[in-house]
């Protein structure tokens, strides 16, 4: 999977990400892009706004920490868009992921499981748990 930072939504410096497997965290700056599994962690000031190749949209809030990943359903088409789906292991904070046309993202949380289609936000704390509500467009 490839995104890009399309917006910083906090303070400079107060978010951050890497490719997974390569290990060293950058500031999220607007224009930068990475391929492969991601992780997003943000500050107390922190945000960013990550665009998926599919165009999905996902916004990483204040205090979170989240891993993205496109995981392909089924053997039949490995090149078929349809057959990828998106998930969000959601450790910490608040996000709100905006799926593509005819994307379901799914978004699991320490005690949740969430299937978004639709603008959902996705909050995860330890003493509150998870909580989400579908959101505007």
């Amino acid at each position: 999977m490839s995104a890009r930072v399309e917006a910083l939504l906090g303070s400079p410096g107060e978010a951050e990400w890497r490719v997974a497997a390569d290990g060293g965290w950058t500031p999220l700056s607007a224009g930068q892009s990475a391929e492969g599994v991601i992780e997003v962690r943000t500050g107390l000031w922190g945000g960013g706004r990550i665009v998926l190749s599919d165009g999905t949209t996902l916004d990483a809030l204040r205090l979170s920490r989240a891993t993205i990943r496109t995981l392909r359903v089924g053997d039949d088409a490995p090149n078929d868009p349809a057959a990828r789906r998106v998930v969000v292991n959601l450790r910490r904070g608040k996000i709100v992921v905006r799926p593509a046309q005819g994307t379901r993202v799914t978004i699991v949380t320490p005690d949740w499981i969430v299937a978004a289609e639709e603008p959902t936000e996705v909050t995860h704390d330890a003493q509150r748990r998870t909580a989400y509500r579908v959101v505007g467009r």
